[in-house]
């Protein structure tokens, strides 16, 4: 049953983030100029598709019982475990290289202005990670 809940708070947020996302992007092709409306209209539309696959995922999920069992199985799985928590790590790590590659291009370009959008967003994402860290650490 415990299992189910968390099926269910997955679809839940998958539909907040699809409403979140709907509206920043109608704001964005409300207020942006025609540049920022094509490439909003198209990330939307990409999240929005994948997003409704999650949601309907996990609807199916919940509907068969048996593939419910075997999902909750899979998940619980420390093989599987072990590759999900692997393959976060090399991907922050290569997201953060890759990130740390953009600011010195965009630093040898004298593109200040993008150099200082990413270098924040990467700050952030270090300091989130850091954070994240300390709190599961402590809730060991």
């Amino acid at each position: 049953m415990e299992y189910r809940k968390k099926i269910v708070k997955r679809i839940v947020m998958h539909i907040v983030w699809m409403v979140i996302m709907l509206v920043l992007s109608a704001v964005a092709y409300i207020v942006g100029d025609e540049s920022v409306r094509d490439y909003m209209t198209a990330f939307a539309i990409a999240l929005t598709v994948a997003t409704a696959v999650r949601i309907v995922s996990g609807i199916r999920l919940l509907r068969d019982e048996e593939m419910l069992k075997k999902r909750e199985i899979a998940e619980k799985d420390e093989r599987n475990l072990s590759i999900v928590l692997r393959a976060k790590g090399w991907t922050f790590g290569i997201s953060v290289f890759a990130a740390c590659v953009v600011i010195l291009v965009l630093g040898l370009l004298n593109m200040q202005t993008e150099l200082k959008i990413v270098s924040y967003c990467l700050c952030f994402v270090v300091v989130v990670y850091y954070f994240t860290y300390l709190v599961l650490q402590r809730n060991g």
